[in-house]
This record gives C-alpha cells, sequence and structure tokens, in this order.
C-alpha cells in the first residue's frame, strides 16, 4: 500500500512549481500550481483529456472522517478538467513536510465535468486482497465507500467539492 503526500515532491514531470494549504472548516485543501511541466500529461475517459501543463492547478481535498481525497484539476484558464477521487484506508498530516498524505486504496473514481463517472483500478482491488496487501473486510470498506461516492457525485451532494469551491480564492496566483 502506497503513501502518497498532496505536495508530489516526486513528481519528476512538474520541474517548476508551488505549493499552498489552506484550512477550511474541518478540511485541508492543498494547491500544486504547476509552473512548468517536461511535457504535458493526458489521460483518455472515452477522449483524451490533458491533465497537467504549464499553469494547471492541481487543488486536493482531504477530510478526516471520508475515505477518500478528491484531487480537482483546473487548467490555466481556470476550468475544472477532472475530480480525481483516490479512495484511502488512511490520512493524516507530515509536520516536517507540511503535507497531507493518504495511503492509497488502490481504487480511484473519476468525475468529469460532463457528469460522466469512471470507476478504475477495480483490477488493482482485488489483486491486492488476493496477495493479503488488504483484508476482506477492507475491500467491502472500499467498495462501501465508493458505491456512496457515486450516488452523492449523482445527486451533486459530494461536500468535498463544495469545500474546493469555498477555498478557491484563499489558492489564487
Amino acid at each position: 500500500m502506497e503513501k502518497k503526500y498532496a505536495d508530489r515532491l516526486q513528481w519528476q514531470r512538474v520541474t517548476e512549481r508551488e505549493f499552498s494549504i489552506n484550512r477550511v472548516d474541518s478540511s485541508i485543501v492543498t494547491c500544486l500550481f504547476i509552473e512548468k511541466v517536461r511535457e504535458p500529461l493526458f489521460v483518455t475517459y472515452e477522449k483524451k483529456h490533458c491533465i497537467a501543463d504549464n499553469g494547471y492547478k492541481w487543488f486536493q481535498v482531504f477530510q478526516d472522517n471520508l475515505f477518500y481525497t478528491v484531487t480537482i484539476v483546473v487548467n490555466s484558464r481556470e476550468e475544472i478538467v477532472q475530480c480525481y477521487y483516490d479512495l484511502c484506508l488512511e490520512i493524516g498530516f507530515d509536520a516536517n513536510r507540511q503535507s497531507p498524505w493518504f495511503l492509497d486504496a488502490y481504487l480511484d473514481v473519476v468525475y468529469l465535468p460532463s457528469g460522466d463517472i469512471f470507476i478504475l483500478d477495480e483490477d488493482e482491488l482485488q489483486d491486492a486482497l488476493v496477495a493479503e496487501i488488504i483484508t476482506q473486510e477492507q475491500l467491502l470498506k472500499i467498495e462501501a465507500v465508493t458505491n456512496k461516492l457515486v450516488d452523492s457525485l449523482k445527486d451533486k451532494s459530494e461536500p468535498l467539492i463544495r469545500i474546493f469551491e469555498k477555498s478557491r480564492d484563499n489558492h489564487e496566483k
């Protein structure tokens, strides 16, 4: 299981960056401002989407009582490109790095501005169970959280997006 940090210091594609943190109510919202990249990053969900390029922002929202975090990718025109939800088993804060972190639970959910929803890496979750990296109980919890998350995206009640909207202006570059 991988511990992932919001500051993404290991990301070699990004050659110039700024990182900021704000607290909103009981949540932490980070912003990775991508000033310069070696090359743009594209992903494909039915069609090709650029998710990292010069001038992009990656906002990440953490809330202790949820078992997921969201990375909201905003392009250089300030348009949301995607909301990428990482299911996680634990969330914490590294005081030395001044960065939140999460233990990745393999399963991911992508929510596009069009309303399309994609569930990713179900095979990785099953492989983790077979390899006894996670337990059956953890698998069932991850699946239940995923189902609840998808339902909240469909009915537009997912809370981390609203927290992002409240904090967005505090990270303006």
